[in-house]
This record gives C-alpha cells, sequence and structure tokens, in this order.
C-alpha cells in the first residue's frame, strides 16, 4: 500500500545496495533519490531536502560519519534525519545526530520498519533549521500561467510539509484567496491579463484578503522603483527567478514568521 510520496535520499557507493533499497522504498509509495558519493549526496540534501537520508559509512574520498558532520553542521540540512546502513560493528561512533542504525546485510521488514519509524516522529525538514506542526500545515496559493513553474513550485512546497492550491491567472487568484484565506501568496508578475501588481492591489482592496501576506516571484530584472511600488501596494518580499528549493522556502518561513494569525 503506498505510503506517500515522501522523498528518501539513499547514499551507497554500490549500485546493487542502492538498486535493492530503491525497490523496496519504492514498493511503497516513497520516491527515493541516489548518490554513490558523500560530497554527491551534501549537494543533493541542499537541493532536494529529503525526508529522511540512508548513508554507508564505508565510501571512497569522503566517508558517511564526516558527510553527516557536514550535513548536521549545515542549517539548510541540519534536521534531514539520517539513518546509517553499514558494516561497520562500532555502532557507537555513528550514533551522534543520527536518528537509527541498520548493519549490513539488513532484511527488507527492518528497513522498512525502521523508516516508518523515523518518518513517523519527524515532522517534514524545512531548510533554516526550522521545523512547523505536522498537524497544521500552512496552505499556499501559487498564481503563475506557466504549469511547469507551479508543477515545480508545489513539489518543493509540498515536500517541506505545505498544503498547495493553484490558480494560473489574476481572476482565479482572487476567487481562491477569498474562498480560501491562503497563508501565503506566491505570485508571478508577467502574466496575460491581470498582472501580479493588480492582484495585489485588489486582494490588499478588500478586507477578508488584506492580511494575506504576498511574495512576488519574477523571471524579469525590475527596477528599484518597481519593487518599491510592489511594497507599496502590500507584497511581502521579492523572489527572483531562478532560485533555489531552499531560497524560496528560507523566504516564506521569513514572511510567516513576521506575519500574525489570520482567521479564515
Amino acid at each position: 500500500m503506498p505510503e506517500g510520496t515522501r522523498t528518501v535520499l539513499v547514499v551507497d557507493d554500490e549500485p546493487d545496495i542502492r538498486e535493492i533499497i530503491r525497490y523496496y522504498l519504492e514498493d511503497i509509495g516513497y520516491q527515493v533519490i541516489e548518490a554513490d558519493r558523500a560530497e554527491q549526496a551534501i549537494v543533493l540534501a541542499q537541493q532536494h531536502h529529503p525526508a529522511l537520508i540512508t548513508l554507508d559509512i564505508m565510501m571512497p574520498g569522503m566517508d558517511g560519519l564526516e558527510a553527516s558532520k557536514r550535513l548536521k553542521e549545515n542549517p539548510l540540512t541540519r534536521d534531514i534525519p539520517i539513518m546509517i546502513l553499514s558494516i561497520v560493528a562500532d555502532k557507537s561512533r555513528c550514533l551522534q545526530g543520527i536518528a537509527d542504525f541498520l548493519s549490513k546485510p539488513f532484511e527488507r521488514d527492518d528497513l522498512l520498519n525502521k523508516v516508518r519509524t523515523i518518518l513517523t516522529e519527524t515532522a517534514p525538514p524545512l531548510p533554516g533549521g526550522q521545523r512547523r506542526s505536522a498537524t497544521e500545515p500552512k496552505n499556499i496559493l501559487i498564481v503563475d500561467d506557466d504549469p511547469d513553474t507551479v508543477a515545480v513550485i508545489r513539489y518543493w512546497l509540498e515536500e517541506a510539509g505545505y498544503n498547495c492550491a493553484t490558480a494560473f491567472d489574476g481572476l482565479q487568484a482572487l476567487d481562491m484567496a477569498r474562498s480560501q484565506t491562503p497563508d501565503l501568496i506566491l505570485t508571478d508578475i508577467k502574466m496575460p491579463g491581470m498582472d501580479g501588481y493588480e492582484i495585489i492591489k485588489r486582494l490588499k482592496s478588500r478586507s477578508e484578503t488584506a492580511r494575506i501576506p504576498i511574495i512576488i516571484l519574477t523571471a524579469v530584472m525590475i527596477t528599484q522603483a518597481d519593487r518599491n511600488a510592489g511594497l507599496q501596494l502590500g507584497a511581502s518580499r521579492f523572489l527572483t527567478k531562478p532560485f533555489e528549493p531552499s531560497a524560496l522556502i528560507t523566504e516564506i518561513q521569513h514572511v510567516l514568521a513576521a506575519t500574525p494569525e489570520h482567521t479564515s
């Protein structure tokens, strides 16, 4: 039975081991990304913010213990739980900052039981070392006329534990904002018909949507005058495309932390 679409980063220099773990995890509904080196794993962890990392110790170049240390020192990745999968017998060397340990060779049920336990006990990780309540996810409305952009942003945010709704033009965005009262709106500027500035102006003119914070996403270089105009209309921040998932989620965290709770 599928258990959701949370992502696990599998780190091992042995292709056969990665293939076995991928098969076990995908069979019950997890998404899997792979790294065959510790250095690659650190980069992928920052890019994808997986729900869990399984990490071998004995690898060429940087070993798993050093990779774990660097992941836990990095504010973008320090809250991602790590499970060591290794033939190393001295388990005590691995446990500082580690969610669990499983010795190789392992049985399918042992692996899956440990993964389930970690992910049940661990709220979805967010960059910046912050964590939200898994029982009260924030609702974010994504407004952009490009379906591919919407799909990518939605994937990033849902992986981080947010609820997402989407709109592809200004009128749809206004309707959804009024009916759903999201906790935050992300909007593009350049869209056919009603642009992002007009969306902000209309939202801020109505009492039921005036307090919803808005982050403007733009793919064009804007002047300081344009930026000031957006801020004066009521936008909270600007973010220029393309951007990394960590940059977007950090901006969202900052805006939500500065915004008083509103009632729907």
